[in-house]
């Protein structure tokens, strides 16, 4: 015959909430603390992280593929909360393509 569960007692967590030995080891949290500079208002706030730093060996690192280069002029800032819609980026022309003129009216 299969034991009937036990309830936990009163006030323990549950299991679900209990932290794995990778939360405990590896886990934390980053507090971040905003000034306002127009009002003096002081914001924090916190955000949990699990960070799990491995050494990489110097053969794999050089087997890798070098990093792509962005260029800045692909990279765009966000628009503020509330900011117009950005207009999209002009495509690039390819100098291969002839140019098709406008039609005449």
């Amino acid at each position: 015959a299969a034991a009937a569960p036990t309830a936990a007692p009163a006030g323990a967590p549950a299991a679900e909430s209990l932290p794995t030995l990778v939360d405990r080891v590896f886990g934390g949290e980053l507090r971040a603390h905003t000034l306002c500079l127009t009002c003096g208002c002081v914001s924090c706030r916190t955000e949990p992280f699990l960070d799990l730093s491995l050494p990489l060996p110097p053969a794999l690192i050089a087997a890798l593929p070098p990093p792509k280069a962005v260029a800045l002029s692909s990279v765009r800032a966000l628009p503020a909360k509330g900011a117009a819609k950005p207009t999209p980026p002009k495509q690039p022309v390819d100098p291969a393509t002839p140019a098709t003129p406008a039609p005449s009216a």
